[in-house]
């Protein structure tokens, strides 16, 4: 189980470009037995204060696993709310490439106050079968996602994850989960932290 509950708020009398404020919050939860894995995982966020974020603080979702069918980051808004329930079936023990692994996903979202994307605004779906497998370097994915409208998208997911946390004091002033996917065939970076 993992709980996460951010607020960020960025004031101009601190030296910050614009006044707002933010409040994510996140649940996960993964349960196991033999080689069967069912993973959970919810998250909204939006600004706290009311008002609209800045253009560089705006919410996405789409891509695998976070509205699979829809192209990665398709869809930014001021407000995001996601589910997904994940489920894996390990087809190898681990080895030389610390097995491998078979799933599906359902997973819906919405993204409010959008900016792009059709139909953004209401709740959206996605699905995916993927196959993976575990390597030295970190996952690596072959999957099929399709979205509510019928939009199919393959993913070759070489996936490689990063994260940088800044510290002063006992507060921190920056968490930051990078993912970094090759999804339709076109280079995409997202920030996530889910």
């Amino acid at each position: 189980y993992e709980a996460d509950v951010q607020l960020y708020a960025s004031r101009q009398s601190f030296g910050a470009a614009d006044n707002y404020s933010k409040l994510s919050a996140s649940l996960s939860a993964a349960f196991a037995t033999g080689p069967h894995s069912v993973q959970l995982a919810v998250r909204g966020a939006g600004p706290a204060s009311g008002g609209e974020l800045p253009l560089y603080e705006l919410f996405s979702l789409g891509g695998f696993l976070e509205l699979s069918g829809l192209r990665t980051g398709q869809l930014v808004g001021n407000a995001m709310a996601f589910g997904r329930l994940v489920y894996n079936y390990r087809v190898s023990a681990p080895g030389l490439l610390d097995g491998a692994y078979v799933g599906a996903s359902i997973e819906v979202g919405r993204i409010g106050d959008a900016v792009t994307g059709a139909s953004s605004a209401a709740t959206r779906r996605g699905n995916a079968l993927y196959f993976a497998f575990d390597t030295p370097v970190g996952p690596v994915y072959l999957a099929y996602g399709r979205g509510d409208a019928n939009n199919p998208t393959v993913y070759p997911v070489p996936v490689a994850t990063a994260s940088v946390t800044v510290s002063l004091g006992s507060a921190v002033v920056s968490s930051i989960g990078v993912t970094v996917t090759v999804a339709d065939a076109k280079p995409a970076a997202t920030v996530s932290t889910l």
